[in-house]
């Protein structure tokens, strides 16, 4: 199972309001962080996904990951999944140990962009509810002291 954390950059433009009635067009690169797991699927015989940012909840599917590459498509659940919501996304590993990469819409209604990640994999129990049975948590609740 991995963990991806990461940013997607957008170009964006937008008026600005300069004093008074003037107006002035401002463009720049907004980061936008998205997170997301991915884990092996017994019923898919392969990998599955699900990541999240501001723009809603969505599927990972066509999963790649090799020790320099990490290709997979993201699909908006908003949109039921359909095609024209998928976004294409392939990372290389940089030397500095991040992912750094470009997305592309398959429809063409967002504009390419880059985006840039860390992948860290992590056991399975993380995602565990049974932690009832956890030798290092007490029967009883005690209130957590947080200054100490």
């Amino acid at each position: 199972m991995h963990l991806i954390q990461g940013f997607i950059y957008q170009n964006v433009s937008g008026l600005v309001l300069k004093g008074g009635p003037t107006l002035s067009i401002r463009s720049g690169m907004m980061p936008i962080p998205f997170a997301g797991v991915v884990w092996d699927s017994e019923e898919s015989a392969g990998l599955e996904g699900h990541m999240w940012d501001e723009f809603g909840d969505a599927c990972l599917t066509y999963i790649r990951m090799t020790p320099a590459e990490v290709r997979f498509r993201k699909l908006y659940m908003k949109y039921g999944g359909k095609p024209d919501s998928s976004i294409d996304y392939i990372f290389r590993l940089d030397e500095a140990g991040t992912w750094f990469g470009e997305y592309q819409s398959q429809s063409g209604h967002i504009a390419p962009g880059r985006a840039r990640c860390i992948i860290t994999q992590v056991e399975d129990r993380l995602f565990k509810a049974d932690l009832a049975n956890e030798a290092r948590f007490e029967d009883e609740y005690k209130p957590l002291d947080i200054t100490r």
